[in-house]
């Protein structure tokens, strides 16, 4: 009866991955690889592979990002150990390769402005 149940749970659990149009992961997308040389630093430039999701989550990243540090505050959660532990994060996750890939581009001075006033 147990094991009946467990069944059932993985069958309506099937479906609503198959609903939501999520796939089974191979082995390296388990471990959080990216393609290419598997350096989680690497500029991302690929879109995951497999049916688009009802709405992608989009993931920037530029090596020089973590050059950004605040230099009159060392306890200032502004530094490069935090962007790049939340790429090891995301990488650890499987979550990286799932995102959509978009370039960095210079921010504009009105989305400067409305960060930094």
């Amino acid at each position: 009866e147990e094991e009946q149940e467990e069944e059932e749970e993985e069958e309506v659990e099937e479906e609503a991955e198959e609903e939501a149009g999520v796939e089974e992961e191979d082995e390296d997308e388990e471990k959080g690889e990216l393609e290419g040389d598997g350096n989680p630093h690497e500029t991302p430039q690929e879109t995951p592979p497999g049916p688009p999701p009802r709405a992608w989550v989009g993931l920037v990243y530029d090596p020089r990002m973590e050059e950004h540090r605040n230099t009159w505050d060392s306890q200032h959660p502004e530094s490069p150990q935090r962007l790049s532990r939340v790429l090891q994060r995301l990488q650890e996750l499987g979550l990286a390769q799932r995102c959509l890939r978009l370039p960095p581009k210079p921010a504009s001075p009105q989305q400067l402005h409305a960060c930094h006033t």
